[in-house]
């Protein structure tokens, strides 16, 4: 974490839960660990990432341009249609709606 905190979920066998990852600090998710990331801050996170090329090259189909000094908008419908159309595509699993609501998260 490069500046900001997340809150970081693991489900791995019996253990599962939401944990903060402070600013400076690295949370480390092993490989087909299902997991979630959530800023609940006021102010955005800087993260840097290293992960497998498939994970990269999802973020690369839906990346937009950053414009500095702009606070990013909460995803479009569009966005989210695009997100989970390219997360089929490399075979990612992604939660649905109802297991998110169930860990804390509400994508709408």
């Amino acid at each position: 974490m490069l500046e900001g905190s997340l809150e970081v979920y693991r489900e791995s066998g019996q253990s599962q839960g939401w944990s903060v990852t402070p600013s400076g600090g690295v949370p480390a998710i092993p490989g087909k660990v299902k997991h979630a990331l959530r800023n609940t801050s006021s102010t955005p996170t800087t993260v840097l990432l290293v992960t497998q090329a498939e994970l990269y090259n999802i973020f690369r189909s839906i990346a937009k341009p950053f414009e500095a000094g702009q606070v990013p908008a909460p995803p479009s419908p569009e966005d989210m249609e695009q997100l989970f159309a390219v997360a089929a595509q490399y075979h990612y699993w992604m939660g649905s709606p109802k297991e998110n609501a169930t860990i804390g998260i509400s994508m709408g």
